[in-house]
């Protein structure tokens, strides 16, 4: 039994190496310090499971909630006893098993890329303590792992694999530099001494860096599609995700070390990513917002060539109009977002679901007028709209206790006077 187990532990993948002095983002601040700064406030920086709550428990609800009883198969499928139990074998994910599948982006130089069906067996039968699985276990554990997309992610991206289908994301989408050298947007010199450097061009122009892992499908699952490539294509927009993501920069000589007569000042952009939870203005430019009295009708203009929200399938954004103490019962709420069910009719992330309910997401600089039910003897109108990382219902469900994937990020809080 032992020899057959490890003839499937076979099956599971190794990534190429990658050179020792990259895999710590410490190592970069002598020269980078600004950019590891701001790279630290990043949702990159937190990219791992330990350092993420809402990572880690949207694995292991993914995980467990695609798995089905042998009795529920047994009812839908309709078929032969064998057929069913080899469908829940390849059906069940481990926590484990999900966490690489998802670190294709989530961690695209992960030393290990597949462990496929034949893990679960040997988790059952083998042990935790198994060498097959120990080197599973230590691979996602590995201490440059868990620094997230660092520094030596995006920066030893050799070229993007062009029209890559969207089942080939993150490292599958991504041809990675063999040597030391780090490549960006500027010529290659010989003043770094601690690296080499050389130019490359989807760090000036277009999305393709960006878009390696920010389109194609999360999971397995067709509702799964991160489809940002799409709805910049709709947009027909020539806009960059640094423009808004990156757009603060500076111009400096970067390295301290460098002599400063010969050196030459650069354009250098802000490493923060910028989001909802570390910079405030991002969601204010992003829409614009007015009352058409006349109407009676919000409306609502997205700002940006992707959908609104958009990515990860649990953001939300929750409009509320109030029209005063005495006409409570006729305030309203309107939801921003898609919603999913499981095979239970229960919500759940995109990643497991059976259907969608409804989507409602701001579609590519669309304007929307929303209707109003405005009561007679309104005399102002109150309104809130609130953008949440994760929407309350799902939070509840995954029981999530970081605040900063609870509370709501303010976009307008506004009193309308009405005539």
């Amino acid at each position: 039994m032992r020899n057959l187990l490890l003839l499937f532990l076979g099956c599971i993948l190794f990534a190429d190496e990658i050179p020792a002095k990259f895999k710590d983002p410490r190592n970069c601040i002598a020269c980078h310090k600004d950019q590891v700064l701001q790279w630290q406030t990043s949702l990159h920086a937190i990219s791992h499971e330990d350092k993420n709550e809402l990572y880690k428990k949207a694995v292991e609800f993914s995980a467990i909630d695609s798995h089905k009883s042998f009795e529920e198969m047994l009812v839908t499928c309709g078929t032969s006893q064998f057929v069913i139990k080899q469908l829940l074998i390849n059906l069940h994910k481990t926590f484990e098993d999900t966490v690489v599948a998802c670190g294709t982006c989530h961690n695209p130089r992960l030393e290990i890329k597949s462990v496929g069906s034949e893990f679960i067996i040997a988790k059952e039968f083998l042990g935790s303590n198994a060498k097959e699985v120990k080197e599973v276990n230590d691979a996602i554990s590995a201490k440059h792992v868990k620094t997230g997309i660092s520094c030596y992610i995006c920066h030893n991206a050799d070229s993007v694999k062009q029209n890559h289908s969207d089942t080939k994301s993150g490292y599958d989408a991504l041809n990675f530099v063999t040597d030391d050298t780090i490549v960006g947007p500027f010529e290659s010199n010989d003043r770094a001494g601690y690296h080499k450097t050389d130019k490359r061009e989807h760090f000036i122009s277009g999305n393709d860096l960006c878009l390696a892992c920010h389109q194609g499908f999360g999971s397995a699952n067709k509702f799964s599609l991160y489809e940002m490539r799409n709805e910049f294509q709709s947009s027909k927009s020539s806009d960059r995700c640094v423009d808004c993501h990156m757009k603060f920069s500076k111009n400096e000589i970067i390295a301290p070390t460098i002599n400063k007569t010969t050196a030459v000042a650069r354009d250098i952009k802000d490493h923060q990513f910028s989001g909802v939870r570390n910079d405030p203005e991002l969601l204010e430019s992003a829409m614009e917002i007015s009352l058409d009295k006349r109407e009676k009708a919000l409306v609502i203009k997205n700002l940006i060539p992707h959908r609104l929200p958009s990515g990860f399938s649990g953001r939300s954004i929750v409009v509320d109009v109030d029209y005063g103490e005495n006409l409570k019962e006729f305030n309203e709420r309107f939801e921003i977002r898609a919603k999913y069910f499981d095979f239970k009719s229960d919500e759940t992330l995109s990643y497991t679901a059976q259907n969608l309910v409804f989507d409602t997401r701001l579609k590519p600089l669309e304007v929307r007028k929303i209707p109003l039910k405005v009561p007679q003897k309104t005399e102002k109108i109150n309104l809130e709209i609130n953008y949440y990382v994760l929407d309350p219902n799902l939070a509840k469900k995954l029981e999530i206790k970081d605040e900063q994937f609870l509370k709501p990020y303010l976009i307008l809080k506004k009193e309308y006077i009405c005539l």
